[in-house]
């Protein structure tokens, strides 16, 4: 019996093997995180978190929801406003193998109502301000998890990767015609938009740009 890779070459011609082997989005940030870790990641407000100090939140929140059963396939919401804990809940959810489902505040009850309850969220993240707001939208069996305290708390429960065929992310439609549809993204396909969206917007001519602000 041919292995993977070989039956992987001849359903989907040589790039299939070698994509196999490339990192998943949060795996490729991990990377950078241990080789540069004091470097400046993320900006906000005029403040910064470095790559080891967006990891370490990372790596405390992917381990609570992993604690709570999430894994590969299972939805956890993000009631987040813009922040660090976002870009850090998207992240943790990543690396414990589960998919995300955005929840902007700034939408109407009743319709996030329908995200959560349509994509059978097994958790939601939120901030404090959010949390009576989550609470009414799903189930009492549902853990309304404020981000803040999970990246104190800690937990050292095992992870389970992710493989590229694994979702991401759902995002929903405008429901413009009707009910809002989830829509679920793969890892693949992050991974396959990503060498794009760089070169789209040049980021690496922004990167060698901006590299001594990010360095100081």
């Amino acid at each position: 019996m041919q292995d993977t890779n070989e039956v992987a070459r001849f359903s989907m011609g040589e790039e299939r093997p070698a994509y196999l082997n490339t990192p998943l989005v949060h795996e490729a940030f991990a990377a950078v995180a241990s080789r540069s870790p004091e470097q400046r990641c993320l900006c906000y407000e005029g403040e910064w978190l470095s790559y080891g100090g967006v990891a370490a939140r990372m790596d405390a929140v992917a381990g609570r929801l992993a604690g709570l059963g999430v894994g590969p396939g299972v939805v956890v919401g993000l009631m987040l406003d813009r922040s660090f804990e976002l870009v850090v809940s998207m992240m943790a959810v990543l690396k414990a193998g589960g998919c995300y489902l955005p929840c902007d505040p700034a939408y109407p009850d009743d319709r996030l109502a329908v995200y959560l309850e349509d994509a059978a969220a097994h958790v939601v993240l939120v901030q404090a301000q959010h949390a009576d707001r989550a609470r009414g939208m799903v189930g009492a069996n549902v853990p309304i998890m404020d981000v803040a305290d999970q990246v104190n708390a800690g937990s050292s429960a095992a992870l389970v990767p992710s493989s590229p065929e694994d979702p991401a992310y759902i995002i929903f439609t405008s429901g413009s015609t009707g009910r809002p549809k989830g829509v679920m993204v793969p890892h693949k396909g992050v991974k396959d938009l990503m060498p794009w969206l760089v070169k789209m917007y040049e980021y690496s001519k922004w990167m060698n740009m901006c590299s001594p602000l990010l360095q100081n």
